[in-house]
């Protein structure tokens, strides 16, 4: 697949950014496709068509703005399959994950379709006092690469219904699938310039979304260090910043807890996805030395029984890392932990799947 255009004022163009990316699958190395970045110059320009889109879309009445949010479900519909598949490839998540986004994306649009013909803009929450709300106007959506589409359209079908208009920027190391997502939205008779789409770096593209004087509204997904970035560019036109950053989701365990239902629990919640989004589980804290002993032994016990595999291979309970650079950090830290003196119970570096060398495939770990 070749991502050489970006969706921008209802038509698609040709980039201003001369820097290519090669997309390989994390699996095996295989090449997916090619996607061209943009620069700083095709955000000015996606910015402007979205600007100019605003000065109607604003007013326009909610019967048409569900219409065409319910168009650009249909369309949505129709390629899920296709872009579940190729979320598999692109990104490595297993295809039990993948079709789950898609369908959680969906559920963005019907979401909308049971607030919005009963919204209130106006009201009159106290005497002589009138409340009316109106779009913020031209909103950016940076997203990450591990729930790509699906992030995409949360941050777009609300903004639409609200009477904004929308520049989306997919992650660099998932550039292919937000082309798949703008060739569905074309397919959807969206007013021109309500939904913009163009690939780019965030060093270079993603900034000058965010300090661009003509956006109103950031809503970014990512790293603490992108967040930073994009709260720092933003600051000096006083812009609204909506992050949603890496966390850490600690559990604790007491005595009398169900240790089968337990230990399920952490093992989906630390391992799925093979670790790599926002609410993975990092730490656990039995209370009681007896609490955890019982549960050491279950997770190794636990975690004997996961299988990593190729993300199309239905029986893994999670594939490779998204690249080989994440690859590398994550044995990095591992070793880290070692150097510092924590217990290495379960070491998943040096894992290798037969006939799939290449893939970027770490076991799991665990220390105490």
């Amino acid at each position: 697949m070749n991502a050489n255009r970006f969706f921008i004022g209802g038509e698609w163009v040709q980039p201003l950014g001369q820097e290519s990316v090669d997309v390989r699958s994390p699996s095996d190395f295989s090449a997916v496709g090619t996607a061209v970045m943009g620069n700083a110059a095709d955000a000015d320009r996606a910015v402007a068509a979205a600007k100019k889109a605003f000065e109607s879309w604003q007013s326009s009445p909610v019967a048409e703005r569900l219409a065409v949010l319910r168009r650009m479900r249909d369309a949505f519909e129709k390629v899920a399959p296709e872009i579940a598949a190729h979320l598999v490839r692109e990104t490595g998540l297993t295809t039990m994950v993948a079709q789950g986004q898609s369908m959680m994306a969906l559920s963005h649009f019907d979401a909308i379709f049971d607030i919005l013909p009963g919204y209130s803009f106006t009201g009159r929450p106290a005497e002589r006092v009138e409340l009316v709300k109106e779009p913020v106007g031209v909103v950016i959506a940076i997203t990450s690469w591990n729930a790509p589409v699906s992030q995409m359209l949360c941050k777009a079908v609300p903004a639409i219904a609200a009477g904004c208009t929308v520049v989306v920027k997919p992650s660099e190391q998932a550039p292919l699938c937000g082309i798949l997502l703008a060739e569905a939205m074309a397919q959807a008779d969206i007013p021109p310039g309500v939904f913009n789409l163009l690939n780019g770096r965030g060093a270079d593209c993603g900034r000058r979304l965010a300090e661009h004087p003509d956006i109103d509204m950031v809503s970014f997904t990512g790293s603490v260090p992108g967040g930073g970035a994009m709260a720092a560019a933003a600051a000096p036109t006083i812009k609204r910043v909506h992050q949603e950053l890496g966390g850490k989701s600690p559990n604790v365990i007491l005595p009398d807890a169900d240790f089968d239902q337990v230990v399920s629990d952490i093992l989906g919640a630390a391992y799925g996805s093979a670790g790599e989004r926002c609410m993975a589980l990092p730490v656990v804290v039995p209370v009681g030395d007896k609490t955890a002993e019982e549960l050491r032994a279950r997770l190794v016990d636990g975690i004997a029984g996961l299988k990593v595999g190729i993300s199309t291979d239905p029986a893994a309970h999670y594939g490779p890392v998204v690249t080989a650079q994440h690859k590398a950090r994550i044995e990095s830290y591992i070793q880290m932990g070692v150097d510092e003196g924590a217990e290495l119970v379960v070491d998943g570096r040096g894992f290798s799947l037969q006939g799939y060398e290449n893939g970027n495939f770490l076991a799991p770990t665990l220390f105490d």
